[in-house]
């Protein structure tokens, strides 16, 4: 039980810091994390649930198993030390470690700290995705601007011959 509230403790505070301050004006910062970042987040999380897990006796199910054995190569790549995470080994880890999640989320077999640690993995996953889906919403509404203006001129113009 104390794990699992050290672990919503972390979460909340991973979760309050990721939110993005106002400047003055009221224009949030672009406080968009690195590749690298994520990473460093992710792959001490990640690399200690496949190395808890990855053991014989770990009381996992076939698909379970079949799970780390296909996401541990991944995650030991993009996470050993020393390793540079470029564009492919991000990529990689960001596929690799939602099936993860997956794969084990509904696991009955794993001890406190494992769910613990699944847990902490799955919410910075998804404050990253939101964070990723805010960016490309803002992108979206930026270049979605100029076509509003557009629609309303044309219809003042369209509409001041008809009043005449």
């Amino acid at each position: 039980m104390k794990n699992i509230l050290l672990a919503v403790s972390a979460a909340l505070a991973l979760v309050a810091c990721s939110t993005a301050p106002t400047t003055g004006g009221g224009i949030a910062p672009n406080l968009a994390q690195t590749p690298a970042q994520v990473a460093a987040q992710i792959c001490p999380i990640a690399s200690a649930i496949v190395t808890d897990l990855s053991s014989p006796l770990a009381p996992l199910t076939l698909g379970e198993k079949a799970a780390i054995a296909a996401a541990g190569p991944v995650i030991s790549t993009a996470c050993a030390l020393g390793t540079s995470i470029d564009l492919k080994n991000y990529q990689n880890l960001m596929q690799a470690v939602p099936q993860l999640i997956a794969a084990l989320e509904s696991s009955a077999n794993l001890s406190d700290q494992a769910k613990s640690n699944l847990f902490l993995l799955q919410v910075i996953v998804n404050a990253v995705a939101a964070e990723q889906a805010a960016k490309a919403g803002a992108v979206q509404t930026v270049t979605a601007a100029p076509s509003a203006p557009a629609a309303s001129t044309s219809t003042s113009t369209s509409s001041a011959p008809k009043a005449q």
